[in-house]
C-alpha cells in the first residue's frame, strides 16, 4: 500500500493505491495491462537416443485477468526444424498442438503458484550408430483471441549418443612380411556403424605420412599397398585420426601399430625370376630392332611438332613500371607468326616471393591477378592492354606476369611489374610571365617516377574566372571579355625505355592580351595521376606585375593548333625512339 498526495481543483486527495492504479486527473502513470504469459521453460532442452524426452511449455494466467463466462480457449502448437537430427529418422513429436478451455486457465489461475508447466513428449530413436550430439529446433507458436504475451518462443534440443560405444579402427595383422620390390597388402578394420566419414593418417615411426585413409560410411574393410622398394628392413605403421575428423575424437579410437618386416626373395623366388628373365631375353634382340624403328619414326614426328610449335607468345617489354596511385598497367604483348583465329591470352602477376616476405613476412601469401586479353588474328604488331592491378603494395614490390594461351603450346614467357612511388606530373617553371605581346608562352612537364608506357597530357589555360566559374558555379556573362574561351596544347611523354627521356616542352597560346591564366593538367587515361596547376600572368609590354621594366619580347613560333591526345603506337618509332623527331623532341621546332 501507498499513500499518494496530489492537488485537483485547488483540494487535497489523500489515494491508497493497492497494486494497480489508473490515470486520474491527478496524471499518475499506468502499468502495463497483466497478459497471459504461454513460453517454453527455457531456451535449451536434451535427452538420450531411445528416451521420451520433453519440452516444457508453462503458461502463467495472473490472478488479476478477469477470465468472466467466456468460453475463449488457448492453443499453442510446438514444431521442428531439422538440424542436424532428422525428423522421422532421429526423433518425433509426440504430440504438439495443446489446447486450454476457459475452465483449464481458470484452474491454472486459481492454483497457488498462478502457472503450470506443461510437457511436450519428444520420442527419440535409438540406432546402432555411433555419432556425435545432434541438435533440432523447436518454435512455439499462440493461437488465441486473448491477450497473451509470448517469451521464450524457441528453443534447441539436442539429442545425446547412448555414449556406451566407439569405433574401432585397427590393422587386421600386427605383423606383416613383405618381400623386397614387391607390394604388401595391408588391410584396416573398422568396427562399430558410424553416418559420418572418417579420415585416418597412416605413418611411420618418425611422424612421416605414409597414406591418408578415408573411411566412408558403407565401408568396413579397406586394403592399403605398400611397397618397400629394394631396402630389407622392418617399417612401424601407426594410426591416428586425420584433421577432417578431429570432431570424432572420443567416438573414433585407434587399434595397435603394425610392423612391416621386408624380406629377400626366398629360393622359390629367385628361380621364378630366373625363369621369367630368360623369357625376357629371348625376345631382346627383336624389340631392340622394333624399337629402332620406333625411334626413327618418333624423329620424324617430333620434326612435325616443331614445324607446327612455331607459334610465340611475349611480352615486349622485359621490365614494366606502376605508379603507386595507378589502377593498371599497361602490358603489350607480341607473337612471332600469323595466326588464322585470334588468340585467347590469359595474363596471371603473382606478387615476387621475396618482396611478399619482405613485406608481410610470409612468402606464400602472395596475392594473384588474372585477366584475358585477345590478340587479333592474321597481324603479328604487337597489341597492348591494360592490366588491371590495385595491390596497394609498398614501393618496390615487384610482380611476376607469366601468360598462357588457350589451345596452344607456346614457349613459356615473363615480365615482371615493379611498384613505383605515387606518379605526379607537375610544370617545370610552376609560374610564367610573358609580355601581352607575345600571345603563347612555351611550358615544360616533368614527372617524378619512371613509366613503362607513353604518357599523353592536356593542358589547358583557363582564364582566372572561369576557373572561379568551374568551382563555385558562379555566373559569367556570354561573350564578355571577362569569359574567354580556354586554350589547350597536348604534350607527350615518351615511354621508358632505360635512356634518359627528355621532358616535353611546347607552346601554348591565349585568346586576350591581360590577365592571368591558370594552365591545368589532365593526364589521359590515368585518373589518379597527382598534378599541380601553374600560373601565366600577361604583364604591360614594359613592366612586369610588379612594376619592374621588362625586355623586349623575343618573337616565338606561332603556336600549334590544340589536338587530342593519342596512345602511342607502341611499334612506332617515335613512341620508343628518343632520337626520333616529335614534339616531345628538344631540338624539333615546337619545343623552342
Amino acid at each position: 500500500m501507498m499513500a499518494v498526495r496530489c492537488a485537483c481543483l485547488g483540494s487535497s486527495v489523500l489515494l491508497l493505491v493497492l497494486a494497480l492504479w489508473t490515470v486520474g486527473e491527478c496524471g499518475q502513470g499506468v502499468p502495463a495491462t497483466p497478459k497471459i504469459s504461454v513460453g517454453f521453460l527455457s531456451p535449451t532442452f536434451s535427452g538420450k537416443e531411445g528416451e521420451v524426452a520433453a519440452a516444457t511449455v508453462r503458461v502463467e494466467v495472473p490472478k488479476d485477468i478477469n477470465l468472466g463466462d467466456s468460453n475463449e480457449s488457448l492453443t499453442f502448437v510446438v514444431t521442428s526444424e531439422d538440424g542436424e537430427a532428422k525428423a522421422g529418422r532421429d526423433f518425433e513429436l509426440v504430440e504438439g498442438t495443446i489446447t486450454l478451455a476457459t475452465g483449464d486457465l481458470k484452474r491454472i489461475q486459481n492454483n497457488r503458484l498462478g502457472h503450470t508447466n506443461i510437457a511436450v513428449e519428444i520420442s527419440l530413436t535409438e540406432d546402432e550408430y555411433i555419432e556425435p550430439s545432434q541438435t533440432f529446433t523447436l518454435t512455439l507458436e499462440v493461437q488465441t483471441t486473448l491477450d497473451v504475451e509470448e517469451h521464450i518462443t524457441s528453443a534447441i534440443f539436442t539429442i545425446n549418443d547412448k555414449g556406451s560405444d566407439t569405433v574401432k579402427i585397427s590393422f587386421d595383422q600386427t605383423t606383416y612380411t613383405a618381400y623386397a620390390s614387391q607390394n604388401a597388402p595391408l588391410k584396416l578394420l573398422k568396427e562399430g556403424r558410424i553416418r559420418q566419414n572418417i579420415s585416418v593418417d597412416v605413418t611411420f615411426s618418425d611422424d612421416s605420412l605414409f597414406q591418408t585413409i578415408l573411411f566412408k560410411p558403407s565401408q568396413n574393410v579397406i586394403e592399403v599397398s605398400f611397397n618397400p622398394g629394394g631396402e630389407t628392413q622392418s617399417y612401424s605403421l601407426s594410426l591416428a585420426l586425420a584433421e577432417p575428423s578431429h570432431n570424432l575424437e572420443g567416438l573414433v579410437v585407434m587399434g595397435a601399430p603394425a610392423e612391416v618386416k621386408v624380406m629377400e626373395f626366398t629360393p622359390e623366388g629367385r628361380r621364378i625370376i630366373r625363369l621369367l628373365e630368360g623369357k625376357i631375353n629371348s625376345t631382346v634382340v627383336e624389340r631392340q630392332n622394333e624399337y629402332s624403328r620406333l625411334q626413327e619414326k618418333y624423329a620424324v614426328l617430333q620434326r612435325r611438332v616443331e614445324d607446327l610449335q612455331g607459334l610465340k607468345v611475349e611480352f615486349e617489354r622485359e621490365q614494366y613500371y606502376m605508379a603507386k596511385n595507378d589502377e593498371s598497367v599497361k602490358v603489350c604483348l607480341k607473337k612471332k607468326m600469323a595466326t588464322a583465329e585470334d588468340l585467347h591470352v590469359t595474363v596471371t602477376a603473382k606478387k615476387n616471393k621475396d618482396s611478399q616476405k619482405r613485406d608481410t613476412g610470409d612468402e606464400d601469401a602472395s596475392p594473384i591477378f588474372q585477366e584475358e586479353f585477345i590478340i587479333s588474328a592474321g597481324s603479328v604488331k604487337a597489341e597492348c592492354f591494360g592490366f588491371d592491378m590495385t595491390p596497394g603494395d609498398k614501393v618496390g614490390a615487384t610482380f611476376n606476369l607469366t601468360l598462357t594461351v588457350d589451345d596452344h603450346t607456346v614457349p613459356p614467357n615473363s615480365t615482371t611489374v615493379t611498384i613505383t612511388k605515387s606518379l605526379t606530373v607537375s610544370f617545370e617553371p610552376s609560374e610564367y610571365t610573358v609580355s601581352k605581346g607575345d600571345k603563347a608562352v612555351k611550358v615544360c612537364l616533368t614527372k617524378n617516377v619512371n613509366i613503362s608506357e607513353a604518357l599523353n597530357v592536356k593542358v589547358t589555360a583557363v582564364k582566372e574566372k572561369e576557373s572561379q566559374k568551374r568551382a563555385t558555379g558562379s555566373s559569367v556573362p556570354s561573350g564578355s571579355d571577362d569569359a574567354p574561351p580556354p586554350t589547350s596544347q597536348a604534350f607527350t611523354f615518351l615511354a621508358d625505355s632505360g635512356a634518359a627521356q627528355p621532358d616535353p616542352c611546347d607552346n601554348i597560346g591565349f585568346p586576350v592580351e591581360k590577365g592571368t591564366f591558370t594552365l591545368i593538367l589532365d593526364v589521359k587515361d590515368h585518373p589518379k595521376v597527382e598534378s599541380q596547376p601553374a600560373t601565366v600572368t600577361i604583364a604591360d609590354d614594359s613592366t612586369d606585375p610588379s612594376g619592374n621594366s621588362l625586355p623586349s619580347p623575343t618573337p616565338l613560333p606561332a603556336p600549334k593548333a590544340p589536338s587530342a591526345p593519342s596512345a602511342p603506337d607502341p611499334s612506332s618509332s617515335s613512341a620508343t625512339d628518343p632520337s626520333s623527331s616529335s614534339a616531345t623532341d628538344p631540338s624539333s621546332s615546337s619545343a623552342t
